[in-house]
């Protein structure tokens, strides 16, 4: 939805965490809840204000929901696009950096583990960003984004090996 037509996803999120809500947890329910989590972080004006405040502790509230529910064996197949949203758009306005980075290489542990390799890559992508982001060593970050990044291309995202490519640039 999000690539076909991306006005669809709110409106596809929502209406499967109003299901969940309505008629019980399904599979896919963490990954609802985490993106309507992002969706609302994504909207946040940068200027202070209550409802930014809000939206961010509502996004917090629907991140720790996503993990509990993560926890179910049932719900494994959406563990990889869950820990990404979460990722990408929420963990870092209520957590140090630090998280992010230790959580991208869990949700490209559980792309590799489901299968979804889109999502492992995103995981990888969100490593160098949040590595170069943190400041960290830059002779360690050459090394290990270096192959997360032969990864990336092995399993067959060749724009997001790219996209990495050029973070390593930076950090040269």
């Amino acid at each position: 939805a999000f690539i076909a037509n991306p006005q669809l996803l709110s409106l596809l999120t929502y209406k499967g965490a109003s299901l969940s809500l309505r008629h019980g947890n399904g599979p896919w329910s963490p990954f609802f809840f985490s993106v309507i989590g992002l969706l609302l972080c994504g909207a946040i004006d940068t200027s202070p204000s209550d409802e930014s405040a809000e939206a961010v502790k509502t996004a917090q509230q629907l991140q720790k929901v996503a993990l509990n529910l993560l926890d179910n064996p049932n719900n494994t197949r959406c563990k990889s696009k869950t820990l990404e949203a979460i990722t990408s758009g929420i963990l870092h306005w209520n957590e140090p950096l630090k998280k992010s980075l230790d959580m991208s290489l869990k949700t490209y542990e559980a792309g590799l583990e489901t299968g979804d390799l889109a999502s492992a890559a995103l995981g990888i992508y969100h490593f160098a960003n949040f590595g170069l982001d943190l400041g960290m060593n830059l002779d360690d970050f050459q090394q290990r984004v270096s192959t997360y990044n032969q990864r990336a291309k092995t399993i067959g995202h060749e724009f997001i090996y790219s996209a990495i490519s050029i973070r390593l640039q930076t950090a040269q």
